[in-house]
């Protein structure tokens, strides 16, 4: 899964704007330490032993970009003090006075920031936002915020029209299949240059449902938040996503689709 600015979380709950809040880095909170500068050492070789533990496990999937990335942040990690990455941790914090120790006001349990949803937008002037899709309902309007019943799945999730052109992208391009008409020269002619990203995939099968599920790099419930990470294959969490989080959702409750901004552009 490519590096993205901006990330689409689902919301499952009618106090959907409470709890994208709840997760938000531009939601501020009562003014707290951060960490207290006598663990300055530990904070410091714990942060090492992360790195050294992701770079070192075979389980993990990261791409080779992560992989020379989190070795650039190791060695520059490495070579500071513990105090040079004390102020490095926190950054922007204030200090007391007396004892030294980090206070903000930052939200600890941010995940992103600049939350939006294009429902209003939508509604209003029928425009899409720029990087999410609004879901389709039952009665073949579209909204980024409706209730599960409402919502036509077998239009979003492996829809039948959607899952036979990646099957015919698949079979021109890696199968190097004729074309039958000019739909599909077009599709050939534009996706044959890309043959190294179907290769990313272990067959057809796996690149249709990559390509035609429906999901979101993070989901908000009552019970907390859940988000793709690197301790997780994108391709898993992709195929899983719709069994995982959508089919077995009890009730009739609303779902709404914001766009985020990752913390870590």
């Amino acid at each position: 899964m490519a590096k993205s600015v901006f990330r689409t979380v689902l919301v499952i709950g009618d106090n959907h704007e409470e709890l994208i809040k709840k997760y938000s880095a531009d939601t501020k909170v009562e003014e707290h330490v951060k960490c207290r500068l006598d663990d300055a050492e530990h904070l410091h070789k714990s942060f090492l032993k992360l790195i050294e533990t992701i770079l070192e496990s075979k389980d993990l999937n990261i791409s080779e970009n992560q992989r020379d990335n989190y070795k650039k942040l190791y060695l520059n990690i490495k070579e500071m003090s513990d105090f040079e990455y004390y102020q490095y941790y926190t950054k922007g914090c204030k200090y007391d006075e007396e004892t030294g120790d980090a206070l903000t006001d930052e939200n600890p349990n941010a995940h992103y920031r600049a939350e939006r949803c294009y429902e209003n937008r939508l509604r209003n002037h029928n425009e899409e936002g720029p990087f999410s899709n609004p879901f389709w309902l039952n009665d073949a309007t579209k909204s980024y915020s409706a209730r599960f019943n409402d919502i036509c799945w077998k239009r979003i999730h492996m829809y039948d029209k959607e899952t036979e052109i990646y099957k015919r992208a698949w079979e021109l391009v890696v199968d190097d299949d004729e074309p039958k008409d000019e739909k599909e020269e077009r599709i050939k002619t534009n996706m044959i240059g890309k043959l190294g990203y179907f290769l990313n995939f272990k067959d057809k099968d796996e690149y249709i449902r990559h390509s035609c599920s429906f999901w979101c790099y993070g989901v908000i419930t009552e019970d907390g938040y859940d988000e793709v990470t690197y301790q997780v294959s994108d391709k898993d969490w992709v195929a899983n996503f719709y069994d995982k989080y959508i089919k077995n959702i009890k009730g009739n409750p609303l779902l709404t689709i914001y766009e985020v901004r990752s913390l870590n552009d």
